[in-house]
C-alpha cells in the first residue's frame, strides 16, 4: 500500500477486506455494526468487552458523525457550520494544532489533519466517521448530493481505526 504508517490506523494489518454488491458504505457501516457484535459474542460471550481496563459496549447501534461534525465539535471556539470548509480558518486552525499547511493543501486535507489532531483518539467508543472530504479520499464514491465530500466511512473503537469502507466509484469517466 502507498499508505503512511501509523500505530493509529490499521490498513498494515488487514485481515479482512470484502465488497458488497447492491450495496452502498451505509450498508457495509450496518454489516461491519452486525459482524462485531457478533463475532464478540461468539468470541468472548458477550457484547461487553474490556480492552486496557477499559470496558467497551457494542451497542445496537454504533454513533455515527461526519467529518465535519466531529471536528466542529471538537473545536467549537474556532469552527462552526459556516466557516467548516473556510481555508483561511482551517489553516489558521492546522497552524496553531502544529501543522504548517502545504500552499496545496484544500479545506479538504486541512480538515483531515484537524480531525487527526482533535478528534480521533477521542473516539473511545464504536463510531463510524463518515462523509469525508474527496480531497482525501481519491478512490471513493463522490456524495450525490454534495461533492465536496465522498460516500467513505472510517470505524473507530478505543481510539484506533479499524475498519475503513466507501462506494466504490462505478463510472468510468
Amino acid at each position: 500500500r502507498n499508505e503512511g504508517l501509523s500505530p493509529r490506523h490499521n490498513p498494515e494489518f488487514t485481515m479482512l477486506e470484502l465488497y458488497l454488491a447492491f450495496g452502498d458504505y451505509r450498508d457495509l457501516m450496518d454489516w461491519i455494526e452486525k459482524a462485531l457484535r457478533g463475532l464478540a459474542s461468539a468470541v468472548c460471550g458477550s457484547t461487553q468487552l474490556t480492552y486496557q481496563g477499559r470496558p467497551y459496549a457494542l451497542p445496537i447501534s454504533f454513533q455515527r458523525v461526519t467529518v465535519e461534525q466531529a471536528i466542529i465539535a471538537a473545536n467549537p471556539q474556532a469552527l462552526s457550520t459556516d466557516n467548516v470548509r473556510d481555508p483561511e480558518v482551517l489553516s489558521a486552525l492546522c497552524k496553531k494544532l502544529g501543522y504548517q499547511p502545504g500552499k496545496h493543501d484544500g479545506p479538504g486535507k486541512l480538515q483531515i489533519e484537524i480531525f487527526e489532531k482533535t478528534v480521533e483518539e477521542t473516539l473511545l467508543d464504536p463510531t463510524f466517521v463518515y462523509a469525508y472530504p474527496a480531497e482525501t479520499s481519491p478512490l471513493a464514491r463522490a456524495n450525490d448530493d454534495d461533492p465536496f465530500i465522498t460516500d467513505r466511512f472510517e470505524f473507530f473503537l478505543g481510539g484506533r481505526e479499524l475498519a475503513n469502507g466507501f462506494s466504490e466509484l462505478n463510472d468510468p469517466e
